[in-house]
């Protein structure tokens, strides 16, 4: 129960490919300055998109959390500042409506929000009439141009989008304060979209050439970034202990069926005086074996499915929004094969 659990989460967070289309292309850039990575510069973003070719599209986006009032009183929400081309570097199209178009965030472009599945279910109602419906978000009206459908987006801990517009005194190299993912032109390999950050970052060491000598932009596939190192080391060494564990019960259980085999050496003896053949007396401990294989398999899984979903609230915010932990097809034949 225990190994099957443990596997849930590592196939969620380090197997599964992510659930967006082509998910091989998808990469996030940071800023790295020797072994330490750090977020992007508004500027630095601003030029990558400018001179790189390696992407067909790259987005930066950020958290924020805005007071929204729907009717007398005001709520708070949790969201994400993006550019416009966000969802089309994911490849996720709008359940209803439409997501952002080229130039909403820009400066003086209409004030616009799309908003998550769960969001429009919940506090909506799942209205069809809520496109186009205009909520007063951090002091400013919007108009809310799509819903998401349901997926990925939904776990994450937005629950609105809207367009990440520079002011001009954001446009500085010193704050590095966006996460900034990109999707890879076709044909386009990960050590060529390198080698060209590396050729762009060289040349923008002349814009501020005090502040950025020796920095560049690390290019890295996205499912790792998401993890984490330490993330990953973490769950691949407490996987390794629970496999540890369970190999010292199978030990275990082992050393009781022999022990239980040779206190039977009498009863077997008899039963071949009797006429039974080295067929039925193997196939009589084949199935006895098989039950307890299947008793102790079924209630493992059992065991499994309540330890998930005891723990997918604290996975919730310890994990990364992508990894969606259950016990899928996957990790029951995972399951089976422990058996």
């Amino acid at each position: 129960g225990a190994s099957t659990a443990m596997f849930s989460v590592v196939d969620a967070v380090l197997l599964k490919p992510l659930p967006y289309p082509e998910p091989e292309r998808l990469v996030t850039v940071v800023e790295a300055d020797g072994g330490h990575r750090w977020g992007v510069s508004a500027g630095n973003f601003v030029d990558w998109k400018r001179l790189s070719t390696a992407f067909e599209a790259l987005t930066a986006q950020a958290q924020s959390t805005a007071p929204v009032i729907m009717g007398e009183v005001p709520e708070r929400w949790d969201g994400y500042l993006v550019s416009a081309d966000h969802f089309n570097v994911y490849g996720v199209k709008a359940l209803l409506g439409r997501t952002f178009l080229p130039g909403e965030d820009q400066p003086g472009a209409e004030r616009v929000l799309v908003i998550s599945h769960a969001l429009w279910q919940t506090r909506f109602g799942g209205e069809a009439s809520i496109l186009n419906r205009r909520l007063v978000v951090a002091g400013e009206p919007h108009r809310i141009v799509g819903v998401l459908p349901p997926g990925s987006f939904d776990r994450d801990q937005g629950v609105y989008w809207k367009p990440l517009i520079f002011t001009p005194a954001q446009l500085s190299r010193e704050s590095m304060w966006l996460v900034v993912v990109g999707r890879l032109r076709a044909g386009v390999s990960l050590a060529q979209a390198r080698d060209e950050m590396l050729r762009v970052t060289a040349g923008l060491e002349a814009v501020n050439p005090y502040w950025k000598k020796g920095w560049r932009a690390a290019v890295d596939p996205a499912d790792r970034d998401l993890a984490g190192d330490r993330l990953r080391q973490m769950i691949w060494v407490t996987a390794g202990v629970v496999a540890m564990v369970l190999l010292i019960a199978c030990s275990n259980i082992g050393n009781l069926l022999l022990a239980r085999g040779a206190a039977r050496r009498k009863e077997m003896a008899v039963r071949a005086a009797l006429g039974a053949g080295r067929g039925r007396l193997i196939g009589q401990l084949v199935g006895e074996s098989l039950a307890l294989c299947t008793l102790g398999g079924a209630a493992g899984v059992a065991l499994a499915y309540v330890l998930v979903r005891a723990a997918r609230p604290l996975l919730a915010r310890t994990l990364p929004p992508t990894a969606e932990v259950d016990m899928d097809p996957r990790v029951l034949l995972f399951a089976v094969a422990v058996i």
